[in-house]
């Protein structure tokens, strides 16, 4: 059986019924399936669940995304407040910090255009050395002219 289209959980929701005259799951499943012959029949199952997600979400359409779901957008607002108040915490700390995975801690922050950046030392830069500072400042100026906002986005950890 495929899925239903949201036209279809439309209609399915319109013959429900409404006032005196609220139809039963098996009256909704022999109507839906009288006008779509075409179709696989659906189940009274279907109709249930369909009309127990309506009331309970106020909308016919598909649920979000497996992530989306897992997370709660009270932990995202959290996780961002702790970033902009802390930049220097890595993302394990904050991950332990809050009793979310260090996994879905770097999910979050990429999905905020984070981007998290590991200061390497690899030589120090003498004042008779400007390649290196010059290069640097190319690249970011290179991508603030692609992204305005790409500053605001820097996480120094």
């Amino acid at each position: 059986m495929g899925r239903l289209s949201e036209r279809e959980r439309i209609e399915i929701l319109m013959i429900v019924g409404y006032g005196d005259r609220i139809r039963s799951h098996e009256e909704k499943c022999d109507l839906f399936n009288q006008e779509h012959p075409e179709r696989a029949p659906i189940v009274r199952s279907t109709v249930g669940r369909l009309v127990s997600e309506y009331f309970a979400t106020g909308t016919v359409k598909d649920a979000l995304d497996d992530f989306a779901t897992r997370t709660h957008f009270s932990e995202e607002t959290k996780l961002n407040r702790e970033v902009q108040e802390n930049p220097h915490c890595s993302t394990r700390q904050i991950g332990l910090n809050n009793n979310i995975d260090h996994s879905t801690v770097v999910k979050l922050l990429k999905k905020e255009k984070y981007h998290p950046y590991k200061v390497h030392v690899l030589y120090e830069l003498n004042e008779d050395d400007p390649y290196g500072r010059l290069d640097f400042c190319e690249e970011i100026m290179f991508r603030c002219d692609g992204d305005p906002n790409f500053l605001n986005n820097i996480v120094f950890f």
